[in-house]
């Protein structure tokens, strides 16, 4: 999913896997027929990076293109992602998925660091088209802050929910009687009255432990939330710091976090060539299943699944909300689908449009 067909010579090219971690990286070179040429490990810090690049220059001739992949370029491979990409215009970001089938399906299940950066060759000798090119934009500051505060953001969304979950418990204990709608139990008017109702102990010292922990967890609770708040501010900031895909927020049914995670999840729409390459990467594009005169497609379990998340999360509000979709999902109803396949091609029609929206940069027209 570069942004350009990949035009380098191949069968002259060196390729580089290199598995990522916290405090060291493994590299492995080979030529095209995946002929190993050999093996670095070197720690993640500038000085082991410096020697991975003297390593790179050396393991081969200098004429040879070299072709790198790495697994987590925005984890523990940012620091390297981000001194390979102004030397090596090759670099390309390698989906752990595609590493995992090729060691499940093959004749060994060896797990190790050298034998993960050589199945990373074989990704990319065989799949360098399908790949994601390591660009500009993904390594930007404004992208990586956009992805940081979106990992946030769902870091407190797990949290409160957890917490909300638990406060349910104490609330029936303390009172059966209470109100149990999540909607008005959780309100900050109801949080205060349970922290007015909790004030004195009771004489039953099993009560009076679950009063303490009641309090704490509701006051842990509107901390949580004034957290998200902020958080959703600068995200917004964020947003509106952007030429190209602030236009999504007119798109209905995405509100400013779910837009988050696709702009985050995409890191510019350049990478993809076209269409059907934007669907892979979303894992919406059916995986066709053939043998002799038998063909079937299934559903993609692969690709990023932030983004699958947030166009899935459209879906369901626009079945809500908006008519159109509602029509459509029912026509494809009415046509024989089962109701999980119309939602799957309800997605694809709605994928379709985000990416002509990133494209052009326009507003959603209805």
């Amino acid at each position: 999913m570069n942004t350009s067909p990949v035009s380098v010579n191949r069968n002259n090219a060196v390729y580089i896997g290199i598995d990522v971690h916290r405090y060291q990286h493994t590299a492995v070179a080979a030529n095209r027929f995946e002929e190993e040429m050999g093996e670095l490990t070197f720690v993640n810090t500038p000085i082991g990076i410096h020697e991975f690049l003297q390593w790179a220059q050396t393991v081969a001739d200098s004429g040879k293109t070299r072709i790198i992949g790495i697994e987590g370029t925005n984890g523990n491979g940012r620091l390297l992602r981000n001194t390979l990409t102004p030397v090596y215009p090759d670099v390309y970001e390698i989906n752990p998925i595609y590493t995992k089938q090729r060691r499940d399906h093959g004749t060994r299940g060896d797990k190790s660091d050298p034998v993960d950066a050589r199945l990373m060759i074989e990704v990319l000798t065989r799949k360098l088209d399908e790949l994601p090119k390591v660009t500009k934009q993904d390594k930007s500051e404004w992208m990586q802050a956009l992805g940081e505060f979106v990992a946030f953001h769902d870091d407190l969304t797990r949290s409160q929910t957890r917490l909300k979950n638990q406060l349910h418990r104490l609330f029936y204990e303390l009172d059966p009687a209470s109100e149990t709608s999540r909607s008005r139990t959780f309100s900050r008017k109801r949080l205060m009255s349970w922290l007015t109702r909790t004030t004195q102990s009771h004489i039953s010292v099993n009560h009076d432990v679950q009063r303490i922990i009641l309090r704490s967890k509701i006051h842990q609770l509107l901390k949580l939330e004034k957290t998200r708040e902020r958080t959703d501010d600068q995200i917004c900031k964020l947003l509106s710091q952007s030429q190209t895909d602030e236009n999504l927020i007119t798109f209905p049914g995405a509100g400013i976090i779910t837009v988050a995670k696709i702009v985050s999840a995409v890191k510019g729409i350049g990478r993809f060539n076209n269409i059907r390459q934007f669907l892979k990467y979303a894992g919406i594009a059916p995986v066709e299943r053939q043998s002799g005169k038998t063909r079937k497609h299934k559903q993609a379990k692969g690709g990023k699944r932030q983004l699958n998340t947030a166009i899935y999360t459209i879906a369901l509000t626009q079945l809500r909300c908006n008519p159109k979709a509602k029509a459509y999902f029912e026509k494809k109803i009415a046509e024989g689908k089962t109701k999980k396949h119309a939602l799957r091609c309800l997605m694809k029609r709605i994928a379709c449009i985000v990416y002509g929206m990133m494209k052009g940069g326009v507003a959603y027209r209805g």
